[in-house]
């Protein structure tokens, strides 16, 4: 007979916390931004394809931070269009283009989300020192990027989020 009130018990226990865990991610969710993007330019292929959605963090990054590698949507301080691209150079450091790759205080970054035989060519400059709220971005497709490679790096203040999931248009 003790055993159905510690059954009842244990249940309780497990309603309950389903319960709280669920009010705690409804309130994260509403506390975080998110937006969703299409992709319209093929500079981030093969990662990211034309017609793709990402679904975007736009405030809980400001936070948790930001890294190398992250893609992240911003825009550029004369226009209002939304870019996707990805950080290469971390604020403070010193990005070079140079042996058809880049480096990153001296040192070959290591780029394994780019398809075989990617180059990395500058566009006019080939060295950047970033600031202490600076941050250098490229696209995947080298080749088919407008990046700071030719309009130099972009403010922190300039990004809007970073993508936390891609949809793929073409599964």
């Amino acid at each position: 007979m003790k055993s159905k009130p510690r059954l009842s018990c244990v249940l309780l226990v497990i309603v309950t916390a389903c319960g709280v865990f669920g009010l705690l991610s409804a309130l994260l969710i509403s506390i975080s931004r998110l937006g969703m993007y299409s992709i319209e330019q093929p500079s981030m292929l093969p990662s990211y394809g034309v017609g793709d959605r990402v679904l975007v963090d736009e405030l809980i990054f400001r936070v948790t931070g930001l890294r190398r590698g992250d893609v992240v949507i911003f825009s550029y301080a004369d226009e209002d269009a939304a870019h996707l691209k990805r950080i290469i150079g971390m604020p403070g450091e010193q990005v070079q283009l140079r042996d058809r790759g880049v480096f990153i205080d001296g040192k070959r970054l290591d780029e394994p989300y780019l398809a075989p035989g990617t180059t990395t060519l500058p566009m006019g400059q080939d060295e950047w020192q970033l600031g202490p709220q600076e941050y250098f971005v490229m696209g995947d497709n080298r080749s088919q990027s407008g990046d700071s490679r030719a309009r130099g790096p972009i403010p922190a203040s300039n990004v809007v989020g970073r993508v936390l999931a891609r949809f793929a248009a073409n599964p």
